[in-house]
């Protein structure tokens, strides 16, 4: 029987798909458990009563939030799973980047996100490269965008020097 845990990052409809595509991939030997928002629970519950629930607070997941609440964290920490989905409501996943950390952080021998519109991919996590990307991912956008704006105006200076020996070679024929 397949251990699953899905971290609940994403709206009902991408969640839906999600369990469908679980129980088509896994059959019936599958147990799924949900790292959940505290107010979502009744109505998931309502809807999937074989999921087991790990509550956490309401807002969103943040890593370090999750980390202080030592009874949640503890628990999913002794856990061991064969899979861990992380669905996201968009095809972007780069914000999800704490949902990331709190799965590097709980035993699994694999990974996968899970699109809005059902597509599903297994993946990598190196904690150290989200460690990087967390706290330094807006300094090194900065940096992007600087090297990009220097290159630019390297560019239109290039240019522009061309075009002014272009047309003093034009006025010495």
């Amino acid at each position: 029987m397949k251990k699953i845990l899905i971290i609940r990052s994403a709206n009902m409809v991408t969640i839906d798909k999600l369990i469908s595509s679980i129980q088509s991939i896994y059959k019936d030997s599958y147990e799924i458990y949900m790292l959940i928002q505290k107010s979502s629970v009744k109505s998931f519950e309502e809807k999937y009563k074989n999921i087991k629930y790990i509550e956490k607070k309401d807002g969103f997941f943040y890593y370090r939030e999750l980390k202080k609440d030592r009874i949640i964290f503890n628990r999913l920490k002794k856990m061991k799973f064969d899979n861990i989905y992380i669905p996201s409501s968009t095809n972007n996943f780069e914000s999800l980047t704490e949902v990331f950390l709190i799965a590097s952080d709980i035993k699994s021998k694999g990974y996968s996100i899970c699109s809005w519109d059902g597509e599903i991919n297994s993946i990598t996590l190196y904690k150290g490269a989200l460690y990087v990307e967390k706290y330094f991912g807006e300094l090194i956008y900065f940096i992007k965008l600087v090297f990009a704006l220097v290159n630019i105006t390297y560019a239109y200076v290039l240019y522009f020097l061309w075009i002014k020996v272009k047309n003093v070679v034009k006025h010495i024929i």
